[in-house]
Formats: C-alpha cells, structure tokens, sequence
C-alpha cells in the first residue's frame, strides 16, 4: 500500500491517532512525499506517533521528540533536544549517527 492510500485510509477511518514506523520514513526517496502527508494530516488535528532513526526526517516532522533507551524515556522535548541534547546518553546517540552518515 502506497502512503497516499494509507493516509486516505487514515483520513476515511476518522481517526485520532496515526503511527508510522522505520518502513514508512526511512526511505529517503519516499520522505518528501511522507512529510507532505503527515504535515497535511496534522493540519486536519490528527496526532501521529513515528518511530524512527532518521533525524533528519523527526527533526521536520516532529512537534515533539521522546528518545528512548530500553524500554526507558532517557530525554524528552521539541526538535531542540537534537541539536541540544542534555543527558550523555542522547549525546551518545547523536554522535554516533551523525559519524555514520
């Protein structure tokens, strides 16, 4: 299923509450289009919840970001915490991705 379909589907169904995973964002080429339709399905007031590891796509999506490590929420917060993280374990976190990209 196309992302158009499935936010249709979303949109057709009503519902209060979306989630997308690694598979729906993590596809750079698709990205463009999935942020388009997750900001116009935020306009219409519907909360999404993504679990992702692209910052770059959370950091333009994202009114709010939780980082969690096992299970525990290490550090929450606006798009703000990943360019100021403030627990060593997020700071972590970030340089590692960011050398490997």
């Amino acid at each position: 299923m196309n992302e158009r379909t499935a936010a249709w589907g979303v949109l057709k169904s009503k519902a209060e509450l979306a989630g997308a995973g690694e598979a729906e964002v993590g596809d750079v080429e698709a990205a463009g289009g999935v942020l388009e339709i997750i900001r116009s399905l935020k306009s219409d007031g519907l909360a999404i919840l993504i679990v992702t590891h692209s910052l770059h796509f959370i950091a333009s999506a994202a009114d709010a970001i939780v980082f969690i490590d096992h299970g525990r929420i290490v550090e929450s917060g606006g798009p703000e915490i990943l360019q100021d993280p403030k627990t060593p374990r997020l700071q972590k976190f970030l340089s590692v991705i960011r050398s490997t990209h």
